[in-house]
């Protein structure tokens, strides 16, 4: 599986509120693994997040048969697909659904009305699927949060005013996008890890340098 470009801990790259950085992978691949991030400072109280995640034709999270409440045949998404990391975790829980159009919906709560742990990086992961049709294609397409509610302990809706309501970002597929063929431009630069911390060397897997992602194998 391609890992889809997620560079969440480099502060720098990010806006604040919601965000995800652009998607890039290989041609032909049709599975890949999405995250979306938060960045809001600690004394914002961020405690809870909804949004609608819009991906083009041809892409999407995995869909299970299930019913509706008229005993109807459905597809929808798996809450257990969506996982939030434990650096960011302060007893969260995710629920997710599906709009009348396809797009996906996520909600991140607690029961206990509990703040974000940290200031960035990701709060959701969940795998992506890519129709073979339009892996085959050389191609720069859309993808959206939108409907985007962030809360804090007062319960008070912090996007549209304070944060960005809205996200738009791209999922590009060809050849040389994937994270082998990414370089360093600067050796000496300060290198990250994918949760976004700083290290003294890259390590065996996957490292950010250069606000780009390098994979030591």
């Amino acid at each position: 599986m391609t890992m889809v470009a997620m560079l969440c801990g480099v502060a720098a790259m990010a806006q604040e509120g919601l965000y995800f950085e652009d998607i890039a992978i290989d041609k032909n691949e049709t599975e890949a693994e999405m995250s979306v991030c938060l960045r809001a400072a600690a004394d914002l109280n961020v405690t809870a997040v909804s949004f609608v995640i819009a991906f083009p034709e041809g892409v999407n999270v995995p869909l299970y048969e299930d019913v509706d409440d008229d005993g109807n045949p459905i597809f929808v998404p798996d809450a257990e697909d969506f996982s939030v990391p434990r650096a960011r975790k302060n007893g969260h829980q995710v629920m997710v659904g599906q709009k009348s159009n396809g797009d996906v919906q996520v909600n991140i709560f607690t029961q206990s009305v509990r703040a974000f742990k940290g200031e960035d990086g990701a709060i959701v992961t969940f795998p992506i699927e890519i129709s073979q049709e339009v892996a085959a294609k050389d191609a720069t397409l859309p993808v959206k949060l939108y409907e985007i509610s962030i809360s804090n302990t007062e319960a008070v809706n912090l996007a549209g005013t304070v944060l960005p309501n809205v996200f738009e970002g791209t999922l590009t597929i060809g050849e040389g996008t994937g994270i082998n063929t990414i370089k360093a431009d600067d050796v000496n630069a300060p290198i990250y890890n994918v949760a976004g911390q700083r290290v003294s060397k890259a390590q065996k897997g996957v490292f950010i340098q250069n606000g780009k992602k390098v994979a030591v194998k």
